[in-house]
């Protein structure tokens, strides 16, 4: 599967307009905040925090070879 199947099989409806959310999803450490500005940075950072930590402990192996 591609991003660019992913792109084409997934209609506008399925996507979150976040500039139109009351309330952004909450983790554990931003379920006291109240601010709605606030909450969306609470959100975005402990989102990309969690991703950047599995990206970090992923295995990957090319089968090409590769030079910087």
């Amino acid at each position: 599967m591609t991003s660019a199947w992913f792109l084409e099989k997934t209609s506008n409806k399925d996507f979150i307009d976040f500039s139109q959310v009351d309330q952004f999803p909450q983790f554990k450490n931003c379920d006291a905040l109240l601010n709605h500005q606030k909450g969306k940075i609470c959100f975005e950072n402990t989102l990309h925090q969690k991703i950047n930590d599995r990206v970090q402990n992923l295995k990957l192996k090319s089968t090409y070879i590769i030079s910087d």
